[in-house]
């Protein structure tokens, strides 16, 4: 809890002013008609108490407000903008009742399907959400193969990679920002999003222009194909995608791609800030 304050200190800062300035001049405006004598309150002691516990309740009302936001609206209205968010994209895009929204889970630009070995980590979003969806051997080869044939029937361009260059899954080599769409349980949809390329060590990398562009691809499919549903994208490349680079900083990138591009987005955007981070990342200083 002292974790979670301490690194939003800055907007605790903030909303103690506001309430400290607020209850100290609702103070000042009381006692401008009622007198401390005309209160039974003689001692300047107590005096002091009354206005030190308008100092300690600024601190509380600040504090909960911090521990009780878990959202802050960056850009937009009800209908449309983009906020940040606390959560987790697995439990998002896995809901027990129907949730009628939009999952965006990045994944490697050939669209590969599989744990095994070196070529998906588990630890990844696109690991995490595999296992969730699909069941067995078999049920990856079908996902598979409907993968390449809508990637096929719409043209999707691609660099066919040699065995040499990637020594497991597809080699169909897709442009960063490439959608798949598939249905999920309870009214979800999936937006499978081309981020990251893989080397010859099956390490995967992103640089920032194919960041740029995967972002720009999202938002291209999402305007067209939307509806206005409610999307909630993960903050992505901060962890396993090469160069490391530091969360705040993804989602510095992020929210600035989308207000530069806030006028084709028609619905509401959620970036989702891994929970288990409230401690590390002040999504109220944005």
């Amino acid at each position: 809890m002292l974790d979670r304050i301490k690194a939003n200190f800055t907007s605790f800062g903030r909303y103690f002013l506001a309430m400290w300035s607020g209850l100290s001049a609702l103070a000042g405006v009381w006692l401008a008609f009622v007198s401390w004598e005309d209160m039974g309150i003689t001692d300047w002691f107590v005096r002091i108490l009354v206005l030190f516990s308008i100092f300690l309740i600024a601190v509380v009302s600040a504090g909960i407000t911090i521990l009780c936001r878990n959202r802050k609206r960056i850009f937009g209205d009800i209908n449309k903008g983009t906020e940040l968010c606390y959560g987790d994209i697995i439990k998002l895009g896995f809901p027990k009742k129907d949730q009628r929204r939009i999952v965006v889970i990045p994944v490697n630009r050939c669209f590969d399907l599989s744990c095994e070995g070196k070529l998906i980590s588990r630890r990844s979003i696109h690991g995490q959400w595999l296992e969730k969806y699909i069941g067995n051997a078999n049920e990856r080869v079908q996902l598979n193969n409907k993968i390449q044939k809508i990637l096929a029937e719409r043209r999707e361009q691609f660099d066919l990679l040699r065995k040499e260059d990637k020594c497991d899954g597809n080699l169909k080599h897709y442009r960063p920002g490439t959608v798949v769409e598939l249905a999920g349980k309870n009214n979800v949809t999936f937006y499978l999003l081309a981020l990251s390329a893989l080397d010859k060590d099956l390490r995967a990398f992103c640089s920032e222009t194919d960041f740029y562009m995967t972002l720009q691809g999202l938002l291209k499919y999402y305007d067209i194909h939307g509806m206005g549903e409610d999307l909630y994208c993960p903050v992505m490349g901060d962890h396993i995608v090469r160069p490391t680079r530091d969360t705040i900083d993804i989602i510095s990138l992020m929210l600035s791609i989308l207000r530069f591009n806030r006028g084709k987005i028609h619905g509401n955007i959620h970036i989702v800030v891994y929970d288990k981070m409230k401690s590390e990342i002040p999504i109220l200083d944005y």
